[in-house]
């Protein structure tokens, strides 16, 4: 807007006087330098784009300065990886940062279901004095750490790729080492490319924030508890996020089935403007055990997301039944092989008891805020097929109900 207005006052002013001509053309001079300086400066902190899968993998690693800082709109960065071992624990590791002009915040959490029950722990940072003086963890182009808190390494421009995290808060701790291999290197590993074409230019930039999934279902090692006993195989979930903020309301549904090796991921929520779509975009995958029988394709792998074309949103539901928390939902979607028409019918139950407290904190524009509740302790139920159906069922299921959904089954908003 500034650029076009000197170029009005330029060609109102050009021919009148000498030395308003060139007066201008000084102003012109100088605010071409401040952009471009400001923008080089917006681009080191960002980071370096290190794949094409995830355009931004990767937190910032120095403040905003000069000019920029001044208009930069809020953003944050981070990641999240859940896990689970061969006896069925479960563990959630996020780390995050959010910055906004001279203020940074940074966010450790961790969610830890073990023999003695589910514990929740996270430790927020910030540049202001309202931590008490707690110094900012240390930020690098991959990797993230504190001294009070532990340390977490990814990398995803490399082949093979890795996540790994260690990271011990107010006594619950968690140990994990993730391997998977960058989309198209491995695709056994079941990179979930969720957005679709919603996340290609001039679109995605009406998403909130983007949403990225190395993996769904990658090979790890992980030590689990208060206090870590030896670590042990499992399958693990690595998500990354960047972005304005989160959208105003979203349901997230994980889950693995360790000893089938299936995998399972559902995302609901306005991502979309209003005007674009009265229905919660819905993106879903679904990787699980083949089958002698399953001459299509379609039901052992499945990625279903509402803003394409071939699938269709039937019935969406959150509520509460028999002190369970549900998230009910039907998709519709038309196969590639012969153009029939296949049903994916899923319903999540979890008790209300079983949410933790406190509530998680997630990204807002005005910085990290308590804004999510989760239970490790769902059940998901996952139908596929019209003619000939298949059922699947996971335990020990994530559930996570954010925003303007948490008061829909959980009552009142945090």
């Amino acid at each position: 807007l500034l650029l076009l207005l000197l170029l009005l006052l330029l060609r109102q002013w050009w021919a009148r006087d000498d030395t308003v001509r060139g007066c201008l053309m000084k102003v012109f001079f100088v605010f071409l330098v401040v952009l471009f300086s400001g923008a080089r400066a917006h681009k080191v902190a960002t980071g370096v784009r290190s794949s094409a899968l995830a355009p931004r993998a990767t937190l910032r690693t120095a403040p905003q300065g000069g000019l920029w800082a001044r208009f930069a709109r809020p953003r944050f960065d981070g990641w999240c990886c859940r896990c689970t071992d061969d006896a069925g624990r479960a563990a959630s590791v996020i780390v995050g940062v959010f910055k906004r002009r001279q203020r940074e915040e940074h966010l450790a959490a961790l969610v830890v279901r073990n023999d003695s029950g589910t514990f929740a722990a996270q430790r927020l940072f910030s540049s202001s004095s309202s931590t008490g003086g707690d110094p900012l963890p240390t930020l690098t182009r991959d990797a993230w750490s504190h001294p009070d808190v532990g340390s977490v390494r990814w990398g995803v421009s490399t082949t093979p790729s890795f996540f790994a995290a260690d990271l011990a808060i107010d006594g619950v701790a968690a140990t994990v080492a993730v391997h998977h291999h960058h989309h198209g290197v491995d695709d056994d590993d079941a990179t979930f490319l969720a957005e679709g074409w919603l996340g290609r230019r001039p679109f995605r930039y009406a998403l909130p924030c983007r949403y990225l999934v190395p993996a769904t279902r990658a090979a790890c090692d992980v030590a689990l508890g208060r206090t870590p006993s030896a670590q042990t195989g499992g399958l693990a979930h690595v998500e990354f996020n960047t972005g304005r903020a989160f959208p105003s309301g979203w349901v997230w549904c994980q889950a693995h089935d360790v000893a089938t090796r299936a995998s399972l991921i559902v995302v609901a929520g306005p991502f979309l403007p209003s005007l674009a779509s009265k229905k919660p975009t819905v993106l879903a995958a679904a990787r699980l055990a083949a089958r002698e029988d399953d001459e299509e394709e379609d039901f052992a792998v499945l990625e279903l997301r509402t803003v394409d074309r071939r699938t269709r949103l039937e019935a969406f539901a959150t509520c509460v039944v028999d002190d369970d928390a549900l998230l009910a939902v039907r998709l519709v979607t038309t196969t590639r092989r012969g153009g029939s028409e296949l049903v994916c019918d899923l319903r999540v139950t979890a008790p209300v008891s079983s949410f933790v407290e406190p509530p998680l904190y997630v990204p807002t524009r005005h910085g990290f805020r308590p804004g999510a509740r989760e239970s490790f302790d769902a059940t998901a139920h996952l139908r596929i097929g019209t003619s000939r159906e298949r059922l699947v069922r996971f335990d020990g299921a994530t559930l996570e109900f954010g925003g303007d959904y948490i008061s829909d089954v959980l009552g009142r908003r945090p």
